[in-house]
This record gives C-alpha cells, sequence and structure tokens, in this order.
C-alpha cells in the first residue's frame, strides 16, 4: 500500500509532467495570447517570454505532434467541405422572420459621392424584404449562367453566426462560389496580430470575388500601439488612425468596383462594450460615405427587443423561444444570424442584378 508521502510524490510529479506537455503543444497558442493582449508593458514581457519559448520548441522540433495534428486537420477540412458551398435549404427561416422588417442601409449623404442604389431612410419600413425570397433566389439574377464569387470577410462575428447562415441559405447552385476570408480573433486595430491588407489578398490567392460581404470591427476596442507610443481608444488621435486603416482596407476590397455589403457591430451584453461598438459603427459609417459602392445594413433591428436591447432570447412567430445570442454576449447563435438573411437578400435582388 502507497503512503500518503508517495502518492502525494506521484501526483505532483504528473501534474508537472501534465504541464510540460501543454507547453511544448500549445507553444504557439501562448505565443498568439500575448500577441493580442492590451498594449503595455505586460504584453511587451508576455511576447519576449512566449517567442523565446516558441523558437525553442520549434529548435527541438518538441511541437512536431502538433503541427502533424494541425496539417491532417486541414487536410480533412479541405476533402469535407469544398470550396464550392452546396448547401441544404433554410426550412423555417422565412416563416420565423416577422413579415415587417427595418432596413437600414447608408444614409449619409456626401458632396462627392454618387449612389448606385437608392439609401433607404432608418425610419421608412420596407414590406416583405425577402422574406418570401431566399438568399439563394436572389442569387439566380447574381450569377446569370456563369460561376460568380462571394467573399465573406471579417472576424468571429462573421465566422461564427454570419457566415453558416449564409451558406445555409444558399440553395444548390453550383454557379454560385463561396470564399471564406474571414479570421476569428483579428481587426483592423492590431495589424501587428493580423495584418488584413497583407492577409487578404493570399486569402483570396487566384479568386476575383463579384461581391464581398463583411463583418468587422469586434475586436477593435482597444489602445493601439504605434512604435513606443501608446493611442488610446476613444481619443481623438485614435479614431483618426482607425479610419486611415478603414480607408486602406475599404480601398481593398472595393478595388475594381466591387460591390461591398458591410454589416455593422451588433450591440453587445455587456453596456461597456456595447459603446464601443458604436463608436465603431459610427466611424465606419462616416468613411463608407465616401464609398458610394459599399452599402451598410444595421443588424440591430433584427436583433434586439422591442427598446432596442441585447436580447439573449426571443419568441418566434412560432412561439417557440430561440437564443439570438452566444453566451459570451457577443456573438450571434445560428439562428439570430439567420434574421439578418433576408436584408442580405432583398439587398442582393436590389444591387446585384445580372444587369450590374
Amino acid at each position: 500500500m502507497l503512503r500518503r508521502y508517495d502518492s502525494l510524490k506521484k501526483m505532483s510529479a504528473t501534474l508537472v509532467a501534465a504541464l510540460a506537455i501543454a507547453l511544448v503543444l500549445e507553444a504557439a497558442g501562448l505565443a498568439t495570447w500575448a500577441q493580442r493582449l492590451e498594449v503595455g508593458p505586460w504584453r511587451d514581457r508576455a511576447i519576449q517570454i512566449s517567442g523565446s519559448w516558441q523558437s525553442f520548441t520549434q529548435v527541438l522540433r518538441l511541437d512536431a505532434p502538433r503541427r502533424a495534428g494541425l496539417e491532417l486537420r486541414q487536410a480533412l477540412a479541405s476533402v469535407m467541405i469544398p470550396d464550392t458551398v452546396v448547401a441544404e435549404a433554410v426550412t423555417d427561416t422565412k416563416a420565423e422572420v416577422k413579415s415587417e422588417i427595418k432596413i437600414e442601409i447608408k444614409t449619409e449623404s456626401h458632396s462627392s459621392a454618387s449612389y448606385d442604389h437608392a439609401p433607404v431612410n432608418s425610419s421608412e419600413i420596407i414590406k416583405n424584404p425577402g422574406v418570401e425570397q431566399s438568399l439563394a433566389s436572389a442569387m439566380v439574377s447574381l450569377n446569370n449562367g456563369s460561376t460568380r464569387n462571394i467573399a465573406l470577410v471579417g472576424d468571429s462575428i462573421m465566422a461564427v453566426g454570419l457566415a453558416p447562415a449564409l451558406r445555409r441559405s444558399i440553395l444548390k447552385n453550383e454557379d454560385i462560389k463561396i470564399i471564406r476570408a474571414y479570421r476569428s480573433g483579428t481587426g483592423l486595430g492590431r495589424p501587428d496580430v493580423f495584418n488584413w491588407i497583407e492577409q487578404y489578398p493570399q486569402m483570396l490567392g487566384s479568386q476575383k470575388p463579384d461581391l464581398v460581404i463583411c463583418a468587422i470591427g469586434a475586436n477593435d476596442a482597444q489602445s493601439f500601439q504605434v512604435g513606443r507610443k501608446v493611442i488610446a481608444f476613444g481619443t481623438s488621435a485614435w479614431d483618426e488612425l482607425y479610419v486611415q486603416r478603414l480607408r486602406a482596407f475599404l480601398d481593398l476590397l472595393a478595388q475594381d468596383q466591387i460591390k461591398v455589403l458591410w454589416i455593422g457591430m451588433p450591440v453587445m451584453r455587456d453596456p461597456g462594450f456595447s459603446n464601443k461598438m458604436t463608436l465603431i459603427n459610427t466611424l465606419v459609417r462616416r468613411v463608407l460615405a465616401d464609398y458610394p459602392q459599399v452599402s451598410w445594413i444595421d443588424p440591430n433591428p433584427y436583433l434586439t427587443d422591442s427598446s432596442g436591447s441585447f436580447a439573449q432570447f426571443r419568441q418566434n412567430q412560432k412561439g417557440r423561444i430561440i437564443r439570438m445570442r452566444a453566451d459570451d454576449g457577443i456573438h450571434l447563435s445560428d439562428e439570430g444570424a439567420a434574421y439578418i438573411v433576408p436584408a442580405i437578400s432583398q439587398w442582393l435582388a436590389s444591387n446585384m442584378s445580372s444587369s450590374n
């Protein structure tokens, strides 16, 4: 029979071994975590330590099992999820969406802008905005018998909720190809972590989108570091720098007059974070006024309660309680994202006809 001392000793040794294995396997993850910390002395120290540890594991090839696992997962994903998405029809999404939906497309005026679509006043109620017309049927006028590419772009707001809902809403149509150009945990505020200006062309490769649907900004409400200088969120200097990055990103998305549909950030459960998203939306809409080929959809009329506040759940027309937002109070659920699809369908039907 083992004495208590021996048991504790062996248990401690096991825990230490498990921790060592975890540190080896997650060296790259630790480095990524350090990069995404709020700018400051702690982030600088964390980057230095995690970077040194990652280099050490790579030199000794201690991370070989993890890299092999990632390569296997990527290979399986390429086989199981082809680039051309042929998804099942949405069964009752249309019936669950209200027959009257408020859609808000970019309303700011700009002296040098000539809109190629009619702006809709935010107070205007549009009857049946594609509730009887699925996203797939709106695509009929888009493809016109030839393969057309739609790039889904953004952070986890796109990746977690919107992209799956959009893919599922496209009926069996071999002429529509989805380009997955989204990456969770990224944004325009931290090019040191993920530089969209460099990465987006690589995501596209040789593919050229005919339409871009973008949702990004959830990770941008933080201070920026430029060289050794920290630019605090909410200051005029921060606003100016973020607008510059927005313009550079939009120049990339909308090059060659490609049409872009920009989905704004939704109301968040945490009031402070929600206020930050409001600021992000305000800056985005100000910049979009200079891009007539870019349209804006406010997701909040579809996601919030009757007072315009955050809603974790809601009752659909069948009386069933459905989850609109993820448990984190940030991301959309699949059912919540489906409530935005009719607005996108209407926009496609109005702006992406075969004559365009």
